[in-house]
């Protein structure tokens, strides 16, 4: 019983502690190096005291060790769903590039940015938008004014999808027949709407009007006639040829004799 406590407690610490990330980074404010520069933690779960916790920089750009800059007050505590703002003293991110990581009190890492860079000073700080980070007008304390929130995220990915599997196909095929009068009867087939993949289209029953049909079937008779009288021509051909053989035959057998 007291490990399966254990393992529970464990489990609460963690889910704690991941409740609390770096939300914002201002990392060149007004004035610039004579400005303050600050970083704003959020808590999104219950009170947590986050005493003797530590805020490293990362420096990029051949510094491979992260440097402590700040140790946190004793009896410091973040209330649910509040943010705290560590004021630095003096300069102390790179404006080059560099990240922010903070530590608990045992040593253990809780959150880390990605690299910031920020060339001239103003009123743009770096804010945590969706898992990404914008590069946007100062809401020190406040909700972040992120060009995309959470809900419109998910709504957009959601949509994605949707869409990702609905694909709208118009096809149109003209088939003409031309008679002899130099008419045409044209049949089109309509849009089609498919989901999840695209259906081959499927033949259709070309219906022609009465006079194209009468025009076809009578070009088709003429043809097998002409055909038929060609065969019959060519086997009396044939037999005048066989019998004309035979008389020769005859007639030179009977002068012989």
């Amino acid at each position: 019983m007291r490990f399966l406590a254990l393992m529970i407690f464990v489990v609460l610490l963690i889910n704690l502690v991941s409740a609390i990330r770096i939300n914002e980074v201002e990392i060149n404010p007004m004035g610039g190096s004579g400005g303050n520069e600050w970083i704003e933690l959020y808590n999104d779960g219950t009170n947590l005291d986050i005493s003797s916790w530590e805020i490293y920089e990362g420096i990029v750009g051949g510094i491979v060790n992260p440097k402590k800059i700040l140790i946190i007050p004793n009896d410091t505590v973040i209330e649910e769903n509040s943010y705290y703002t560590i004021e630095l003293s003096s300069s102390k991110l790179n404006n080059d590039g560099d990240f922010v990581i903070l530590y608990d009190s045992s040593d253990n890492e809780v959150d880390r940015t990605e690299i910031f860079g920020d060339s001239s000073s103003g009123t743009k700080t770096w804010q945590y938008c969706s898992s990404l980070w914008e590069f946007i007008e100062s809401t020190k304390n406040t909700k972040n004014s992120c060009s995309v929130t959470d809900e419109e995220n998910e709504e957009t990915n959601s949509n994605n999808n949707t869409n990702n599997s609905e694909i709208e196909v118009n096809v149109e095929v003209n088939i003409g027949v031309e008679n002899e009068t130099g008419n045409s009867t044209t049949a089109r087939t309509s849009s089609v709407s498919n989901k999840n993949a695209i259906t081959p289209m499927t033949s259709e029953v070309i219906k022609l009007n009465a006079d194209s049909q009468e025009d076809i079937k009578s070009e088709n008779s003429f043809g097998n006639l002409y055909s038929n009288w060609a065969i019959i021509s060519l086997g009396v051909f044939s037999v005048v040829i066989a019998l004309l053989l035979l008389l020769k035959n005859k007639t030179k057998k009977n002068g012989l004799v």
